[in-house]
């Protein structure tokens, strides 16, 4: 194996992994799959391996990135994947490696990269929610896809219109021979769902080289630093970076993106700066002549020691250059964990061995067990799923799960904590059951079924005959839900007087059920307040 194939092992053996999964034929079933990559690990290089070979090996014939993600450097950064000279590199080597003739390698690159070009979008932010029409034989990479993952949002909208549902059920992804790669270094809600409702999903865990610099490598190396004031903090750091590193350096510092604290916020370290005879520069939206639009300033030792204070960004997929960094601050005091392993810290981690660099983070996180559970998170392990998950993060419920069963879940399962089931990848009922693809499925009902019995008792007679069916190794709900719809209002079984009584005891519908199967029908009203104006009769459930 040539010395550049070596380097990204890794990065080749997870996409591999990706490739294998979707080209199984003994995992039919399988199409969409979570790659999870540490922060600045290489994800955008394991990704684009996997839509290069996918293209190569014609399973897809188009390929879309998209983020929820507004950013535009990270967009941008995204549409030139296919350029970056050392991938191109790479991916000539692994076709000689396949066996491709040498004479024939750059033909043989330049004949795919120019097909994936005409084939590729990358779609960002509010793009996300312009009208598309459905894709067949796609690769879907959604990247960062812990970012923008509440219903109702451009994700939800996009994937909505894709005809693509987010619990990994293979069906709809099949019928339009389409796959998708998620693709996060926090996806904590997702990898939750993806455990607790067994969904058709596959996780694969991207263990970078051991030149990268993990979280787990910052806490031995004693870089990250607990403080409890970010002020007192900030002092400390300024008078300890001459006499620890020895150069002129940058320090960085996040801080209140709210115009009131913003601005004491401002006036407080530009103060202190002044009087340690530190430069200042602010990396945020302003008219002051300090301002600055970009980072690329950490590619030069400054002039002077130099502190730049930043607001909102700095955050998931921006890289920066470390080499001329002393110091970084995050000074947020409540903030979920995903938020701040994307900021400054996870800005941090990469393929470098700058091991005088501090992250000072608040006492209260570096000292709960959040960072030692991410660390558990991004761990292979025997199952392919996580073993432990952050249960401060986006749409997590804190608190231990409670164990039901012994037989029904597994201790690794009882300590993996759930979801408020308001991310895309959750799929549940008004009864706040959670809905899976292929067993506790919702019945479509024709809005004529809500004035005419007739149609209404076809309807469930058909339902209730089909749940009892057998179906090897399926377990068929007995029930019409109705479904969470998008921007999380509730779509309801909408009925008319005479339709319900036809359902609840004494009426047709029940009668007949009771008598052909033996069942009772019974139906779950709305509950609470009638909204106004409101003449018919509204159901969450009918069920037997």
């Amino acid at each position: 194996m040539s010395s550049v194939l070596t380097k990204f092992q890794e990065n080749l053996l997870a996409g591999k992994e990706i490739i294998s999964i979707y080209c199984d034929n003994s995992l039919e079933a399988i199409r969409y799959v979570m790659l999870l990559a540490q922060m600045q690990s290489g994800k955008t290089f394991v990704y684009t391996f996997v839509m290069c070979e996918m293209f190569r090996q014609r399973k897809v014939e188009k390929a879309i990135i998209f983020s929820g993600n507004a950013e535009v450097a990270l967009r941008e950064q995204t549409r030139r994947c296919m350029e970056d000279e050392e991938y191109q590199i790479f991916y000539k080597e692994y076709l000689f490696f396949l066996g491709v003739q040498e004479e024939m390698v750059e033909d043989c690159w330049e004949g795919l990269k120019a097909r994936i070009t005409r084939n590729f979008e990358v779609i960002w932010g509010i793009e996300l929610k312009k009208k598309m029409e459905p894709k067949n034989n796609t690769l879907f990479i959604w990247d960062e896809s812990h970012f923008a993952q509440d219903q109702g949002m451009c994700p939800d909208k996009f994937f909505e219109q894709m005809g693509i549902i987010l619990n990994g059920d293979w069906m709809p992804l099949r019928e339009r021979d389409n796959y998708v790669l998620s693709v996060s270094a926090t996806s904590f809600s997702e990898a939750s769902n993806a455990i607790h409702q067994d969904q058709s999903k596959t996780v694969v865990t991207f263990s970078p080289s051991p030149a990268y610099m993990s979280i787990k490598k910052m806490k031995e190396n004693g870089m990250i630093v607990p403080f409890d004031s970010p002020k007192v903090c900030v002092l400390e750091q300024m008078r300890s970076s001459v006499s620890r590193v020895g150069k002129r350096k940058y320090g960085i510092i996040r801080i209140g993106h709210n115009v009131g604290s913003g601005n004491e916020d401002e006036k407080f370290y530009k103060m202190i700066a002044t009087k340690a005879k530190w430069n200042i520069k602010l990396y945020y939206e302003t008219l002051e002549p300090e301002g600055i639009d970009t980072l690329e300033c950490l590619n030069d030792e400054p002039v002077g020691n130099t502190l730049i204070l930043v607001k909102d960004r700095c955050r998931m997929g921006q890289q920066l250059p470390k080499q001329n960094i002393s110091f970084v601050i995050e000074t947020a005091g409540i903030s979920r964990t995903d938020v701040l392993l994307q900021g400054l810290l996870g800005r941090m981690c990469g393929y470098h061995n700058y091991t005088g660099i501090r992250i000072c983070l608040r006492r209260s996180f570096v000292e709960s067990e959040e960072l030692d559970k991410y660390l558990q998170f991004v761990k292979k392990s025997n199952t392919g799923f996580p073993t432990a998950i952050p249960i401060n993060g986006n749409n997590m419920v804190k608190g231990r799960n409670m164990k039901e069963e012994e037989d029904d879940e597994t201790l690794w399962k009882v300590n993996i904590p759930k979801t408020t089931g308001k991310e895309v990848f959750c799929r549940m009922t008004e009864m706040g059951n959670v809905v899976p693809s292929n067993g506790q499925c919702s019945e479509d009902l024709v809005p004529e079924t809500a004035n005419d019995v007739d149609l209404m008792k076809n309807a469930v007679i058909n339902r209730v005959e089909r749940s009892l069916q057998e179906i090897k190794g399926l377990i068929i709900s007995r029930n019409i839900t109705s479904n969470k719809s998008v921007g999380s209002s509730w779509s309801g079984i909408y009925v008319s007087n005479e339709v319900f009584e036809a359902l609840t005891k004494g009426g047709v519908i029940y009668e007949d059920v009771k008598e052909k199967h033996g069942l009772k029908l019974k139906c779950e009203k709305q509950r609470g307040k009638k909204v106004s104006g409101e003449k018919m009769i509204r159901l969450i459930q009918i069920s037997w």
